[in-house]
Order: C-alpha cells, then structure tokens, then sequence
C-alpha cells in the first residue's frame, strides 16, 4: 500500500528520467531546422536527395521520441490517478471511541486490538444500508472465526427505528447507538453506508461509502488481505 508521498515519490522520479527524452527530442528538432535552412536549388541533386532523406529519418526519431516522451508522462499521470481513486485506502489511526450496544453494553474500539474490524455506518431510512445488511450477516458468520469482529453503528435519531431494523433484519453482529452522531462524525460518514475495515494494529485501511449488489466481493478480497497479514 502507497502513501500519498510516495506516490508523489513514483511520480517525480517517472518525470524526472521523462524530462531528458523529451529535452533532447527538441533538440534534435532545432537542429533539424537549423539544418534545413542551409539547404540550396543549387546543390546537386543527388546530395540534395541524400540530405532529404537524412532529414526525414531525424524528423521521424524525434518525432517519436517526443510521442513516447508525452504518452509516458500520460501513463505516469493514469497510474498516478488510479492509486488514489477506487476504495479510499489509508493508513491512520482509526477514532478511538465508546459506544452502547442495544444490548446495553458498552464497546471501546481499542479493546479490539489484536482483531481485523469491520464498522458498518447505517441508519433505518437508508436503502442501501438494508440492502448490504444480509451480505453482512453472512461475513460476519464466514470469517468470525478467522479474526473478524464486525460492529454497526446506528444514527438514527431514535433507538426504536434500530431495534425494529436489527430485529427485521436479524442483524447477528453488534449494534451500536450513536443517536448524536458524535462517532459518525469523526469517522466522517456523511454518505450512509460507510463501510470501514481496520487493521489488526489499528490503522484504518479501507472504507467505502454506499452500497451495489456485489460490493461484499471488495470487502471479502480486503477482509482476505488483512486476516492474513
């Protein structure tokens, strides 16, 4: 996994060794025109054609040295961009927090270290925060046993909208309450679901906001890479 600097690292050292090929590609252009400025009717024609050809082959490799000079700073800048993009992967210190469970039992994150976390951000008018919930369930039942500990944490304003879901639902995992959204805050869940995947050391290294049908398989292949490390 990259950090920020380096990637900025990767990209500075990609243009650096790209800067020369594109320099001496103009270069050999200027002397190209250089060149050609010099050429007379009056010459014979033969070395008028010898040095025609000449020209072309020059024209023609600096032409593509300075095709490849640009494609590659346009791959540097692709490569560059699909680091960032995708699942927001990190690697901060997750929140510290405590939280009640409708069971009545309160919950500190730093208690779990030691443990690959799921958190799970959700709230009972969200769509796709029912519809990701069996997928869940069924995460929770596979990989509990692997090291996973899989939370949700509710912002519904009233506690009975959760009890009611959770019931429906038969959400097997914990539920949280964070009704004053102090939680939700920190973990900056303003679009619901936000899924959130924590290392053993407590780092958080993956999240994902919303929720389609078939995102579980993103969760399982980080879930993977994380139990194993």
């Amino acid at each position: 996994m990259r950090s920020r600097l380096e990637q900025a690292r990767i990209t500075l050292v990609s243009l650096t060794y790209l800067y020369p090929l594109c320099t001496l590609a103009l270069l050999r252009l200027q002397h190209l025109a250089a060149r050609s400025a010099t050429y007379t009717e009056r010459e014979k024609p033969a070395k008028l054609m010898a040095k025609r050809r000449e020209i072309f082959v020059i024209g023609r490799s600096a032409f593509m040295q300075v095709l490849c000079g640009v494609t590659g700073i346009m791959l540097v800048l692709l490569m560059t961009a699909s680091i960032a993009a995708g699942p927001q992967s990190t690697e901060r210190a997750a929140p510290e927090f405590v939280l009640r469970s409708l069971e009545g039992q309160n919950l500190r994150l730093s208690e779990l270290r030691g443990e690959v976390v799921m958190i799970n951000f959700w709230a009972s008018w969200c769509g796709g925060c029912r519809q990701a919930m069996p997928a869940l369930n069924e995460l929770d039942e596979k990989y509990r046993r692997a090291g996973l500990t899989l939370l949700s944490v509710n912002v519904d304003d009233e506690e009975h909208r959760a009890e009611q879901m959770s019931r429906s639902l038969k959400i097997r995992f914990p539920v949280l309450r964070d009704g004053q959204k102090t939680v939700s805050r920190l973990y900056k869940a303003d679009t619901l679901p936000l899924t959130v995947l924590i290392d053993r050391e407590g780092n958080v290294r993956f999240s994902h906001t919303g929720y389609n049908v078939g995102d579980e398989q993103k969760y399982v292949a980080e879930l993977r890479t994380l139990l194993n490390e």
